[in-house]
């Protein structure tokens, strides 16, 4: 076990340059494969990507992902779950700690930035899925409920850090909603599944009890600075209309099919597509993209993983495995590592995961 985490220290270290500022997901294992994962399902991660995954655990499982940079800026910091087979299904719960940027706010007389708000996201979630019976002995269904709950804080995105913390603070709005998922996986054949996953069937809508002024290229200011914008009028020399806004955001649903091939035991190419002909969360356009990625297991103990995570980015990574020899006195439990980078342009963002299995 010492051996694993070393190579995993030693690898992450030459790997200096990729410090940039990206978007990521959930899992080092799911997302240096591309983010294509909704027809593997095969691990805890099901708690996330796939909850008809979760008949696919192997006993218990826990797992607990730490964003190694880009903290102060990207969406996800960390993510734990802990989850159980039962029977041909299993049962899990997760929390997700994320923030998410939401308006730029400028002074509503010269125009200048002031800060940025944003919200501070935790995200609590019962997972339950398993495999039918009969003629649906091929088909597993799965159900995913999550607690949404989210506050409010501004914070000057060029003053990021301050004395070592993160430069945040809260405004005194929070905000709470239920979420739901769906989640179905079929095995076509030995080598190839089809999965599916609707996320936010009901299209759960949070609202802070607060209202700002926006105008039509999303510059937001905290009072009304009249009837025209004057970021606009200073920046691009035109009159912008300003509107009342009321702080609210709302989770789109989201279709994600999926396939997964595995030619081999040790071999999963997969592909998703994101946001299948649906809009983003934040309404701004549609974002329906392609996810690829490939695990291929070089030895019982050492993966390596790559994929594209739509059109721009790229990803790369590997698993480690442990297991206690035959007849050592250590608990029988299968520990593993998964390192995942997710690049883009020359910059990028780290992700490491440790799970445990007994």
């Amino acid at each position: 076990m010492k051996r694993l985490i070393w190579y995993v220290v030693v690898t992450i270290l030459m790997l200096p340059g990729y410090q940039g500022i990206t978007e990521a997901c959930l899992g080092a294992r799911p997302l240096s494969m591309g983010g294509a994962f909704v027809a593997v399902a095969d691990d805890i991660h099901s708690c996330y990507w796939n909850p008809a995954g979760m008949g696919n655990l192997q006993g218990t499982e826990l797992t607990y992902m730490q964003t190694l940079n880009n903290k102060a800026l990207l969406n996800y910091q960390n993510w734990t779950a802990g989850g159980i087979k039962i029977g041909s299904g299993g049962i899990g719960v997760s929390q997700i700690k994320a923030i998410n940027p939401y308006f730029d706010i400028y002074d509503a007389a010269t125009g200048t930035y002031q800060y940025t708000y944003y919200t501070n996201d935790d995200w609590m979630t019962l997972s339950i899925g398993g495999w039918g019976t009969g003629v649906f002995e091929n088909t597993a269904m799965g159900v995913n409920i999550r607690r949404y709950s989210q506050s409010l804080e501004k914070r000057d995105d060029f003053k990021l850090w301050e004395n070592g913390k993160d430069t945040r603070e809260g405004m005194g709005y929070e905000a709470e909603v239920n979420g739901y998922d769906i989640g179905v996986l079929h095995k076509l054949s030995d080598k190839v599944n089809l999965g599916l996953l609707i996320q936010d069937v009901n299209e759960p809508r949070y609202d802070f009890n607060k209202d700002i002024y926006v105008c039509d290229r999303g510059h937001a200011f905290e009072v009304s600075p009249g009837a025209e914008c004057p970021v606009c009028l200073k920046k691009y020399d035109r009159s912008v209309k300003i509107e009342p806004y009321h702080l609210h955001r709302r989770h789109a649903r989201n279709f994600r099919p999926g396939i997964a091939w595995m030619p081999d035991e040790n071999t999963t190419i997969a592909v998703d597509i994101y946001y299948f002909n649906v809009k983003d969360v934040y309404d701004n356009e549609m974002q329906s993209e392609v996810r690829i990625g490939i695990e291929k297991w070089l030895t019982e103990k050492f993966s390596v993983r790559a994929g594209c995570y739509g059109k721009s980015m790229h990803t790369i990574g590997f698993g480690l495995k442990s297991k206690p020899e035959e007849g050592s006195t250590a608990p029988n439990m299968l520990y593993q590592i998964d390192y995942g980078l997710l690049e883009s342009d020359g910059g990028g963002t780290h992700l490491l995961s440790a799970t445990v299995k007994f």
